[in-house]
């Protein structure tokens, strides 16, 4: 499984994961943003995990391949840039 990527504020919090292609390229995001006060810290891993999930799902239609190491490798080298 991949990564997701959480921002908090006085107002608004953001929750967000990337969608992979069939080679591993990230092609997008998912993400769900809210008001802060709406999501309270003992539930902000549980949302980052279920967006996670869902970008998964949303890789896998478009042909990522879970566990590939080329395509975890490929989107880490591109973070790491």
């Amino acid at each position: 499984m991949y990564a997701y990527a959480v921002t908090r504020a006085d107002r608004l919090t953001s929750i967000g994961s990337p969608v992979l292609d069939h080679t591993g390229s990230i092609v997008g995001a998912l993400a769900v943003f809210a008001p802060t006060f709406r999501v309270p810290d003992d539930r902000v891993v549980k949302f980052a995990e279920m967006t996670r999930d869902a970008a998964d799902e949303l890789s896998v239609s478009m042909g990522y391949e879970r566990g590939s190491q080329k395509s975890t490798s490929t989107w880490v080298a591109r973070l790491s840039r």
